[in-house]
């Protein structure tokens, strides 16, 4: 019996500027506008091809012997094929015209009632604030109240209460698991700063300055609960230090995204917990190039440990703060060889996209470009010169949580990751796996308009012609300030 044909790919879903105006599309209309475009070109450089025909038909003076027939039949042929050529150019470029114009008003519309929405929702959450001041001792004895008369209704401890809801959340993944949910949190990212306003009783013209200077929003909201945290010893900060654990000879540099993403290192399981793997490429006669690789997060405990990849880190990064994870990605980069000059691209999933996205920001190093996979990373703002592809799945809450993009030169591409499967029962927040970014990537190989071709083509090439790749793996860990100082 021959197997079943596999699905279609989910398509994708592009964020971009294109031709100057921010664009959302599909990857297959984009691919037609490009259609379009070199439909008009060819169009136009034939028809001039075939004014040069027309001219070396023409009689060259009026004394000239008649014209034969066929000649003149040629002529007549051929001046009706430029007006065709003609007018396919024109309805070409008129058309792909057309079609940007609706994308762009699309999305400015989309625009322009997002921003009425968010200023809805900013007003709510500045009144809920206010009330939250006013009412929140209140408010806080009458939700511990409802917690325990429903755990003496169910005969069931709060604790497990809090379990079975997990479960139900599980055996419910549409919940959670839902690009809905998914544009609620991101909203929600963005009003906690309103609520914080109303608690304070910040006039909302005030506070609507501070946003629009951008003193305030989901970087303060972070900084705010890392503050509130470190006044009860939680997100206590500290220095990092890096150690290489292994390092061996690889086979080939990465040709496609697919492959990208399965070189992350893997701290759960790794024997060393490795978070940072680099590849360093070797071509005679040229400088060393490097691919930089950065795992997510390890641990969301928000007591500070001895790793550095955990929610402090998540916390301070989202806030625009220096990390201890951060200052291991630099030191293990510096380690490795990597100087200001050298062309390196930076890779990161969850924590570490977001780790990638700082480094590039902060131009210490030749940044060639910037992939991320489900990061946490919409506040850090990049150089326009710097190529950034910013892969999410559209179920993934935790590219939600650090508010819209700021960076309006990134290639966005989302692609729903269970539309047409069932959303697995072993993890809260399944669309946000490795394994499934994986297969994202396999579908972003496969796309082909300009937009996503333009930024991934060059990354595929970047380590082209490489003779030898020299891959290391580097473990990150928390201490004293006193003891980095020694290492």
């Amino acid at each position: 019996m021959p197997d079943p044909t596999p699905p279609a790919p989910s398509p994708l879903t592009t964020t971009t500027t294109y031709r100057r105006r921010v664009i959302v599309a599909s990857d297959a209309l984009l691919a037609q506008l490009d259609s379009l475009g070199r439909l008009a070109q060819d169009a136009r450089l034939f028809a001039g091809s075939l004014v040069g025909v027309l001219e070396s038909l023409e009689p060259r003076n009026s004394l000239a012997d008649p014209v034969p027939l066929a000649a003149l039949d040629a002529r007549r042929v051929i001046r009706a094929a430029i007006g065709t050529l003609q007018t396919a150019e024109d309805r070409a470029e008129r058309t792909a015209s057309g079609v940007l114009a609706c994308l762009a008003e699309y999305e400015q519309t989309e625009q322009v009632a997002g921003a009425l929405a968010h200023r809805v929702d900013e007003g709510a959450a500045w009144l809920a604030g206010a009330d939250a001041r006013l009412f929140g001792l209140p408010l806080a004895i009458a939700a511990v109240t409802g917690v325990l008369v429903g755990s003496a209704i169910t005969r069931q401890s709060p604790g497990a209460l809090a379990v079975g809801l997990q479960t139900y959340l599980k055996a419910h993944g549409r919940i959670l698991t839902n690009p809905g949910t998914v544009a609620v949190i991101r909203e929600l990212a963005c009003d906690v700063n309103g609520f914080g306003a109303g608690f304070m009783l910040v006039p909302p013209p005030v506070a609507d300055a501070l946003d629009s200077a951008r003193l305030t929003g989901v970087s303060s909201s972070s900084n705010a609960i890392v503050a509130l945290g470190r006044g009860v010893g939680l997100f206590e900060p500290t220095a990092a230090a890096v150690k290489k654990t292994s390092s061996f000879e690889f086979g080939a540099p990465p040709t496609s995204l697919a492959q990208r993403a399965g070189s992350f290192p893997d701290p759960q399981n790794d024997p060393n917990g490795e978070q940072i793997r680099i590849d360093r490429y070797v071509e005679a006669g040229k400088p060393d190039r490097f691919d930089v690789y950065i795992a997510g997060t390890v641990t969301f405990d928000p007591v500070t440990h001895d790793q550095p990849f955990d929610l402090t880190s998540d916390l301070n990064g989202v806030g625009g703060q220096r990390s201890a994870s951060y200052a291991a990605v630099v030191s293990a980069m510096h380690d490795a060889g990597i100087s200001s000059e050298s062309p390196v691209v930076l890779n990161g999933y969850s924590q570490g996209g977001l780790l990638a996205s700082q480094v590039a920001a902060a131009g210490l190093f030749n940044v060639h470009g910037v992939v991320t996979f489900g990061a946490p990373s919409a506040q850090v703002e990049i150089p326009a010169s710097i190529p950034v592809l910013t892969v999410r799945n559209a179920e993934d809450l935790v590219p939600a949580t650090s508010g819209y993009d700021i960076n309006p030169n990134a290639v966005v591409v989302e692609r729903p990751a269970f539309a047409a499967s069932p959303i697995p029962s072993d993890w809260a927040v399944p669309a946000h796996r490795l394994s499934y970014y994986q297969e994202t990537a396999a579908v972003v190989d496969q796309a082909s308009s300009s937009e996503v071709r333009g930024v991934l083509d060059p990354l595929n090439r970047f380590g082209a012609g490489a003779s030898r790749v020299d891959s290391t793996l580097w473990v990150a860990t928390r201490v004293s300030a006193s003891t980095a100082g020694r290492n």
